[in-house]
């Protein structure tokens, strides 16, 4: 249903698996199990950098499917609120003698924002580098090391580069050419032709 930009042996492929069995309205869900999933699927927003909160919804609910995890969970998860029977804080507790109740959307979490999240995504599905990513999204580099090290985001990157690279060696395209068709440094090009010669010459393809 969905094109997935991620690198194929990266960790969301298991945590997918995972998510696909994990209950976030069980009480005996321990804090840190239900902080963790949250993140994880908070994270799988860099996926699509430029969807609008019901599309990622749509999109992620779709690719976790889980029957435990209601479309409206998984909107609650992205927009920073806490849901079902998570592990009872002293600002739930403040929030009851104030009146208010625990689902109520007023019970924030101080999870990183979903936009900053796209950004992280949009960042290095372009091949930018952890550090330079965390200055456009204005975030911690730990935060961005996460989001890559559970997607892979940089390495698919990669990968798809090198074998545009491959295929220009292949059709005889200049380094120049190649360099204006995929908005790249002249040597950023240069150095990509040269990887992709090495490559096709071990596969015995030049």
């Amino acid at each position: 249903m969905f094109d997935l930009p991620f690198a194929i042996d990266a960790p969301v492929v298991d945590v997918l698996r995972q998510l696909e069995h994990t209950n976030l309205h069980e009480f005996s869900t321990s804090g840190e199990s239900v902080r963790g999933a949250r993140s994880q699927i908070r994270y799988l927003a860099a996926l699509w950098p430029s969807a609008s909160i019901p599309e990622l919804v749509e999109k992620i609910h779709y690719i976790i499917n889980n029957r435990d995890l209601l479309p409206e969970d998984v909107r609650a998860v992205l927009n920073g609120v806490a849901i079902g029977h998570e592990e009872i804080t002293a600002q739930d507790v403040s929030l009851v003698l104030r009146g208010q109740y625990l689902s109520d959307a007023s019970r924030r979490t101080r999870e990183v924002p979903i936009q900053v999240i796209q950004t992280i995504g949009k960042c290095l599905q372009e091949g930018m580098t952890l550090r330079a990513t965390a200055q456009a999204a204005r975030c911690s580099y730990d935060t961005v090391e996460a989001v890559d090290m559970l997607l892979g985001l940089r390495r698919a990157h990669e990968g798809k580069m090198m074998m545009l690279a491959m295929k220009a060696v292949r059709d005889g395209v200049s380094v120049r050419r190649f360099a204006a068709l995929h908005g790249l440094s002249r040597g950023r090009a240069h150095r990509l032709v040269l990887d992709a010669k090495a490559a096709l010459q071990q596969l015995g393809s030049e």
